[in-house]
Parts: structure tokens; sequence; C-alpha cells
């Protein structure tokens, strides 16, 4: 079975359906993320600065008793924004 295993995770090099494979991969994982966990905390992280909304996000931290939830808050949708960039 480990040889099975090593082969799955470790195709040869120049193997162009892995190498398609793991680009499919990365892009859809990405845009999973950025999608589900970025834009829409970015949209309203916006709509809190233009109209002075409630942002959820900044709330929910802010009810878990953590400093500076305003500062977490943004650091939180920032890094689910660009960090899909680097998958």
């Amino acid at each position: 079975m480990s040889g099975f295993l090593k082969a799955l995770l470790s195709p040869s090099l120049g193997d162009r359906a892995a190498d398609i494979a793991n680009v499919f991969l990365r892009v859809s994982f990405g845009l999973l993320v950025l999608v589900i966990h970025g834009w829409h905390k970015t949209a309203q992280y916006v709509e809190h600065v233009r109209d002075g909304t409630n942002w959820q996000l900044a709330s929910e931290i802010r009810d878990m008793g953590l400093p500076a939830p305003m500062f977490h808050a943004v650091a939180a949708t920032m890094v689910q924004l660009i960090a899909p960039l680097f998958i």
C-alpha cells in the first residue's frame, strides 16, 4: 500500500496529466477560498466603511472577547482575500 501512496503523492516529473490536475486543483481551491471566505467579508467591510453599518465579523470577534476586534477582522479578511493568490 505504501508504494501506491508514494506513487500517488509523487508523480513523475514531466507527467502532463498530473501537472494539469495540480493546476486545476490549485485554481479551484484558491477560487473557493477567495469566493466563500474572502469576497463577502470584503464586501461587508466596504459597506461598513461606506455606510457605517454593523460588520458581522467584527461583532463576532468582539463577542469572543479578543482585543482589537476591528484589527483582527481586517487582518482575517485580508488574509482570506490575498492568500488564495498564493495557492
